[in-house]
């Protein structure tokens, strides 16, 4: 009895159920229906420029935060309502949690010394689960998120390596505006697409020339952040960003497709700096 009974301790401390660390990350058990906080280290806090909070094997972006205010999911029904972001910590609290919140969740740490990432393995266990299924379920987790880690990682930086020579980096400051160049002209029938990480911010086809000079068309975004600030080159898919602030730093996507003939990428990186201008200072707010 004695015997089963440190083995059971050992599997639920390998299990994280106290907050253990492992070489896949942070493993973190929660009930169904309690609230749950992710917290880093604190010395991974000092310094940051930006933190991101990601979700599941696919690096799905669900709460970030710069110097303004924070920005959580509200598109993904799953956590819906359910997400607080501690600016001042970077912890990331999800409440009444459910079996479909389990899996891996990916901190970001921008830094103007690099940029760290800290993993957490959380699992959610059905009412009523006995310390010995929830062992079991932990060691399950854990290799399922082991695998994930690999799957993602793996496959982010065979993506890094198939474009880092059409990656660019841009620095402007707040209140400015940036041209992320596409450095190409649009023939008919291309189709273009821009992201801002997992975000589509728009999608254009390519279709006749135009003749008058009327060449540039404002992007309708949902995302707040991006509401009347954007502008696409039609003759060349360059997308422009007016009126830039610091949330808007990070990884810009762009997919050239064209007609029988290979896909294109580009990827440029930008970062925001200095303070705001006066008319923010003065009271316009980020709606």
């Amino acid at each position: 009895m004695k015997s089963s009974f440190s083995t059971e301790l050992f599997l639920l401390l390998m299990c994280g159920v106290f907050g253990a660390e492992t070489e896949e990350g942070k493993s973190v058990t929660v009930k169904e229906g309690d609230s749950v906080t992710l917290n880093p280290e604190r010395n991974q806090i000092q310094g940051i420029i930006k933190i991101v909070w990601r979700f599941g094997d696919k690096g799905t972006i669900i709460a970030d935060s710069s110097e303004n205010e924070p920005w959580l999911s509200n598109t993904d029904e799953r956590f819906r309502d359910r997400l607080q972001l501690n600016q001042t910590s970077g912890s990331l609290t999800i409440t009444d949690m459910r079996t479909e919140h389990s899996g891996l969740y990916v901190l970001q740490i921008d830094r103007n010394t690099g940029i760290s990432l800290m993993k957490f393995n959380v699992t959610v266990l059905e009412p009523g689960g006995s310390s010995g299924a929830i062992a079991g379920t932990c060691v399950t987790v854990l290799l399922v998120a082991a695998a994930a880690v690999v799957y993602y990682y793996r496959h982010r930086i065979c993506d890094q390596n198939r474009l880092m020579a059409e990656e660019k980096k841009e620095s402007v400051e707040e209140g400015r505006s940036v041209n992320l160049e596409t450095d190409t002209e649009l023939q008919r029938a291309d189709e273009i697409k821009w992201w801002f990480e997992d975000l589509i911010l728009t999608e254009f086809r390519k279709e006749t020339s135009k003749k008058d000079d009327t060449d540039y068309i404002e992007c309708d975004v949902a995302d707040g952040r991006f509401r009347n600030k954007l502008v696409l080159d039609e003759k060349t898919g360059t997308l422009i960003i007016n009126n830039i602030r610091t949330f808007h730093s990070g990884l810009y996507k762009l997919q050239i497709s064209r007609k029988n003939r290979r896909t294109e990428y580009k990827r440029f990186i930008v970062t925001v700096t200095g303070e705001l201008i006066n008319n923010y200072a003065l009271g316009e707010q980020f709606r």
